[in-house]
């Protein structure tokens, strides 16, 4: 299979997309003829078109159950193959929250993999799952969110990690609030205080003693 086809350079935007996109298609047809390492290639394919920026057409063309469907398909064929799935659910990702497709059959298919014993396919997921509104209804995002900063390389998902806290610091549970400050402190205290990051994190540990202090204090007034 020669994939050069996609990568047209007489033409530009949505004409270039829509040379690629038949090919994903035809390919995803004849995904039943093509070998493993045929369909690495257009995995790695599929998932660069889906975390490309954001058009009408790419959102046309991606954010359908039938599009989604064929994606979990060959998932679920080549469950073996660490970066074809690592590629698929990172696509599926990338299609449902870019284009505000998150339905349930996205988010249930891609919490199959939140605790996958692959670090890469675990940060592909994570890189999107806690965007999808049904994230923030299930009970154990919290054990999950302090997992995060374990999955290798590390220095990718602590940025993940601070990220997901700089969005939802107020909802922090009063509970889990110290193992939160304690990830970041573990970071200063090895990288010192001089470190670009540890001074970012230092401020997000300034904010999060603010609310600790007032989540404190609503629990004795509640008493």
């Amino acid at each position: 299979m020669d994939l050069d086809i996609v990568e047209i350079v007489d033409v530009e935007g949505r004409e270039k997309f829509i040379v690629k996109l038949e090919t994903i298609n035809t390919l995803l047809n004849e995904v039943v003829e093509l070998t493993e390492s045929e369909v690495l290639k257009i995995s790695i394919l599929i998932n660069r078109e889906a975390a490309d920026e954001n058009t009408e057409y790419r959102k046309e063309a991606f954010a359908n159950m039938k599009y989604i469907v064929k994606l979990m398909n060959i998932g679920d064929k080549y469950k073996d193959n660490e970066i074809v799935v690592r590629n698929i659910v990172s696509a599926i990702g990338f299609i449902s929250t870019k284009y505000n497709y998150t339905t349930d059959v996205a988010y249930k298919y891609l919490s199959r993999f939140k605790t996958n014993k692959s670090d890469k396919i675990a940060l592909a997921i994570v890189k999107n799952i806690y965007k999808f509104p049904q994230f923030d209804l299930w009970v154990k995002r919290w054990n999950y969110i302090l997992s995060i900063p374990e999955i290798k390389p590390h220095h990718e998902s602590l940025d993940y990690f601070s990220h997901i806290i700089s969005l939802s610091m107020d909802s922090i549970p009063k509970d889990y609030i110290d193992s939160v400050s304690s990830i970041f402190r573990e970071y200063i205290k090895k990288n010192g205080a001089e470190d670009y990051l540890s001074i970012e994190y230092e401020k997000m540990l300034a904010k999060i003693k603010i609310i600790k202090i007032a989540k404190h204090s609503r629990f004795n007034i509640d008493l």
